[in-house]
């Protein structure tokens, strides 16, 4: 693929965008966090299946991360 995380991908979403940006994921394990900006609007995220193509992140709250930031996608 053109990016090695899915968080480098989503930093080329359009802000406030009205047009649907979509990103596919290829099938593989992805440790990653992801935070959305609350300006990236319409983003579409699809993969190869639940069983293809796994996102999990790795914040928790033993770690000191607040409960409410520990989602593997979030909305800032």
């Amino acid at each position: 693929g053109q990016y090695k995380t899915i968080g480098d991908a989503l930093k080329m979403v359009p802000k406030k965008s009205l047009k649907r940006f979509v990103v596919y994921v290829k099938k593989g394990e992805y440790v990653e966090n992801i935070d959305l900006d609350k300006n990236t609007w319409n983003v579409m995220i699809y993969g190869d299946g639940m069983t293809e193509t796994v996102v999990s992140g790795s914040r928790n709250f033993m770690d000191g991360t607040p409960t409410f930031e520990t989602a593997t996608f979030g909305n800032l």
